[in-house]
Parts: C-alpha cells; structure tokens; sequence
C-alpha cells in the first residue's frame, strides 16, 4: 500500500499517481505511519463513513423513517375509515373525529420532519465519504445531523421543564394537605376506609423526582457529547486533526438503549421498535470502531 505524501491517500502498491489528487507517488513504505500520512483522522472518517457497516446503519435509519410514516398513515387511515374499532370513539361526533384524524396526520408528519433531515445529512456524509478524487470533504451532511439533534435537545429540555412544572405542583398539592382533607371527608360520608392520598402521593412524588433528575443528568450530557462527537467530526473534515475523540459514553447509551429497544421488541413483536435497536446498535459500533482507531492520532 503506498500512501501519498500530498494528501494522505492510501494507493494500490502498483500505482504511480495518487488516485485521489492525482501526484506521482513516491517509492513508500508499504505500511503507512503519521510521518508520511499528514492526515490520518480524515483518512479513518472517510474510511468509516464509507465503510458497509455505516452503509447498513443509514439504510436502517431510512427503514425507520419509513416504518414511522407508514405507521402514523395507516393509524390515521384505520380511524378514519373504521373508527368503531377504537375503543371510547363511539360517541364522538364524526366532525370532531375528522379533525382529530386530520391533525393527527399532520402531527405525525410534522413529527417525522427533522428524522427526514438528519437521514439526509446521513446519506450526505456517506456519498462524501465515498467519492474518490481531490476535491475535500463536505461539512453539510454533519451540519444538518447537529442542526437536528440540538433541536431534539432543545424539545428535550422543555419537556423536563414541563415535567419539573408537573412534578412541583403536584408537590405543592400534596403538602397542603387538601387532598388529604378531601380523602376524610369521602371516608366519612361514605363510611368506608379511604387509602392515605398523602403518602401515596409522596411516592408518586419521590418517583417522578428521581426520573427527573436522571433524565436531567443522563439525557442533557448524551445531548451535548452528541453534539460535540459531530463537532469532532466537523473538525477533522476542516483541519484533518482534532483535539479531543468522538464520545465513549454516546456509544455506551447507545447501546443501553438499544439493548432494551431490542428486549421489549421481541417480547411484543413490535418492527419499529426492532429497527429502532438496530439503528441504535449499529450506529454505536460505527462510533467506536472509529474511536479505537483515532486514539492514537488524537492532539
């Protein structure tokens, strides 16, 4: 394998010129090192974002969108033609039913919106990575992923702060005791035992206070080492360096969450969930494929 001292390119040992920027290769050592490969973390993003398991895991992620679509338009498509099979809309005007079906469609597509634009960015970054020639790596296909997952932080973020909003007011309730009142006074007209509304709801309390600090401490840091995974990727792309490794913990989520995506589908038969843990899967190992490799050309 001769490796090209212009841009890094890794060549056929028989090659004269460089395939990628087209300069009369040298006599090289047939095993390539940092001395001779000015750029080696841009050759290791083009060799993983070409690679067929990153292939895999994009085609996986259009499934899901497509599974996801074809889902919310069939769900719609059953109540609106059938709606007595749905338990509770028997009695519900068939003008309002419309409406509801209407705007579940639309939320459905809405929805599905910034998944179509992260699968663009997606197959972006793989036809870049994939091109042979001089001319560089695209920044676009990273971009419109970040682009995405800093608005899914976003919405993340408010719906904590809903959640916090919930959980504080039900707090306030149960401390002044109103439900508590109300449980007696049920108990001593009815002359039947009433269950402690208080100490049931300082469980429930206690309950979605841990799930909110979990989701705050574990969900907000894989969100922002997300974002500066692909700013790594970004940096690379420009400078051909980085300073810091793609995230371990992503992958490590990654694969939590995949693994119970996985359990919870097979126990339910449930396909978008399945395609949901391979997406989750295959895009982990991609990720730490990538960073095993980069460890040693990190600055």
């Amino acid at each position: 394998m001769k490796v090209c001292n212009n841009c890094g390119y890794q060549n056929e040992d028989n090659d004269l010129f460089c395939k990628q920027c087209g300069k009369a290769l040298e006599d090289l050592q047939k095993s390539p090192s940092p001395a001779q490969n000015p750029y080696p973390l841009l050759q290791l993003l083009k060799k993983h974002g070409s690679s067929g398991l990153f292939l895999v895991s994009v085609v996986a992620f259009t499934l899901k969108l497509i599974v996801d679509f074809v889902t919310g338009v069939l769900n719609s498509t059953l109540r609106d033609v059938a709606p007595q099979y749905y338990n509770g809309f028997q009695n519900v005007d068939p003008d309002v039913l419309q409406g509801l079906v209407k705007a579940s469609s639309v939320g459905t597509l809405i929805g599905l919106v910034p998944m179509l634009i992260c699968c663009i960015g997606l197959w972006k970054i793989y036809g870049n990575c994939k091109k042979e020639g001089s001319d560089p790596l695209s920044t676009s296909g990273f971009s419109l992923v970040k682009g995405v997952m800093i608005f899914n932080f976003v919405i993340y973020c408010i719906g904590l702060a809903v959640f916090a909003v919930l959980t504080l007011g039900a707090g306030l309730l149960f401390g002044s005791g109103a439900l508590s009142d109300m449980s007696k006074d049920i108990s001593s007209l009815t002359g039947t035992t009433v269950f402690d509304v208080n100490q049931a709801g300082t469980i429930l309390l206690i309950y979605c206070a841990v799930i909110l600090v979990v989701g705050m401490i574990l969900g907000i840091l894989y969100f922002v080492k997300l974002i500066g995974s692909l700013n790594r990727a970004k940096e690379i792309v420009v400078t051909g360096s980085a300073k810091k490794n793609v995230s371990l913990y992503v992958a490590v989520i990654n694969i939590i969450g995949g693994g119970f995506a996985l359990i919870s589908s097979l126990v339910s038969f449930n396909l978008a969930g399945l395609v949901q843990a391979a997406v989750s899967l295959l895009f982990a190992i991609v990720l730490l494929s990538f960073r095993s490799a980069a460890k040693d050309y990190i600055n």
